[in-house]
């Protein structure tokens, strides 16, 4: 075993602890009398640092010998908890032994101990009785991770903190802040509550801070409201579980009059380009970069390359406009007789991320409250920006696509010139 750093020290029999100052909604939760009590976070409300003050406050009160417990999905989650109670542990001269090296812990002056835990491997977490635990990125606990933790504390009945981001559908938090929820006046034969529940959003940091930081975080909030995906933004800043299949573009504004036939003399339009596979519509779509309205849609299938080449030739010489053009799979080749023919195209590779950024992009365009992104009457665009979904997998990871039977050429095509609108005058990095 690796040598210990060793910081014992001689204190008085019952020193008294003091906790670092917490904002009022953290120090709630330290003084909760709930055996379990669950936390539905936002993202940076300083979950990780009152869990911290909480563990800190029961090794220093606690009596029995086992370990308590702090579990992380990984190793590397577990670091910001363990890196902040060992230095509140050494500023208050309480820390006597710090190993470090996996399972790392932390040995107080009065003998408790911490040990750092992950669940990847569920089943090693099974074995004898520990005083109480902090599960820390609570919504990435699987039901196999919770069955061995939570068998771990029935002998002792030990306390349980679960703090963490909405998470899978599918997964234990869910059921847990819901069984918290319906429980909250249960109690235990100790006449504790048995669970508690919290929901921490953004509004409670803002509060808690001091002018001009609150100002300064409303602001950037609000900007993230704005740009983000409605379902993005209630995770992230409101802690709220949102559906596994919605509608991507919701509120969509009413089409703004006719397309045009013809470029405005005095606007400069970029064009995006997706390139139908098989049963698919190849679909161009023009946006002019000053006025921000999507003007002018072309859509064929079933056209041989040549002429495919030779139509968006014809377009963006017409329209005197540079072109964004999906080059995965049948993209490729009209992107390199593109370039044979000197128009000005760049290539766009369709991964996973990129295709969020693109969609991201067009979706903070057009809820805009100043000058969003137009766009004319050009069926059936309307149609199927209103049908496309995004629909939630494992881990909180997301897929984009239109309902089985319907077609979202239109919506890539968009998203790709509301791209190149914003990079209009920039390098296309990464995506050529």
């Amino acid at each position: 075993m690796t040598a210990p750093w060793s910081g014992r020290q001689h204190v008085p029999r019952r020193r008294t602890l003091h906790l670092p100052a917490l904002r009022s909604y953290q120090r709630a939760l330290v003084d909760d009398p709930a055996q379990t009590v669950i936390v539905l976070a936002a993202t940076q409300v300083g979950k990780t640092y009152a869990l911290a003050c909480w563990m800190l406050a029961r090794l220093w009160c606690a009596r029995g010998k086992q370990p308590w417990w702090w579990v992380a999905p990984s190793y590397l989650q577990t670091e910001p908890g363990r890196a902040l109670i060992h230095e509140m542990a050494r500023e208050r001269r309480v820390l006597d032994l710090a190993y470090r090296q996996p399972p790392y812990s932390l040995i107080l002056i009065n003998g408790r101990r911490v040990e750092f835990r992950t669940w990847d491997d569920p089943d090693s977490l099974r074995g004898s009785t520990v005083a109480g635990m902090v599960i820390d990125e609570a919504g990435l606990l699987t039901e196999a991770a919770w069955s061995a933790l939570s068998s771990r504390l029935v002998e002792t009945q030990g306390p349980a903190r679960l703090i963490g981001n909405p998470g899978p559908f599918s997964g234990a938090f869910r059921r847990l802040c819901s069984l918290a929820q319906s429980s909250a006046n249960v109690l235990g034969m100790d006449g504790r509550p048995r669970y508690s529940f919290r929901r921490w959003t953004w509004r409670d940091r803002a509060a808690a801070l001091e002018e001009p930081a609150r100002s300064a975080y409303v602001e950037e909030v609000e900007e993230d409201r704005r740009s983000m995906m409605a379902a993005h933004f209630a995770e992230k800043y409101e802690a709220e579980w949102t559906e596994d299949e919605d509608s991507f573009f919701r509120g969509l504004p009413a089409p703004d009059g006719p397309p045009l036939d013809a470029p405005l003399a005095d606007e400069s339009y970029v064009i995006g380009v997706d390139v139908g596979q098989e049963q698919d519509y190849l679909v161009a779509i023009a946006i002019g970069t000053k006025r921000n309205r999507a003007d002018h849609m072309e859509r064929w299938r079933g056209v041989p390359y040549s002429e495919c080449a030779a139509r968006l030739e014809a377009l963006a010489r017409e329209w005197r406009a540079s072109m964004l053009i999906e080059i995965n799979g049948a993209g490729k080749p009209l992107y390199e007789a593109l370039a044979e023919r000197d128009v000005e195209v760049r290539g766009f590779t369709t991964t996973g991320q990129s295709k969020q950024d693109v969609l991201s992009e067009l979706h903070a365009q057009l809820k805009r409250t100043d000058r969003p992104l137009r766009l004319a009457e050009m069926p059936p665009l309307q149609h199927e920006l209103a049908s496309y979904r995004y629909q939630r997998r494992d881990l909180g990871r997301y897929s984009y696509g239109a309902p089985e039977g319907e077609h979202d050429d239109c919506v890539m095509a968009l998203a790709l010139a509301c791209w190149a609108r914003r990079y209009a005058v920039e390098t296309f990095a990464g995506y050529v």
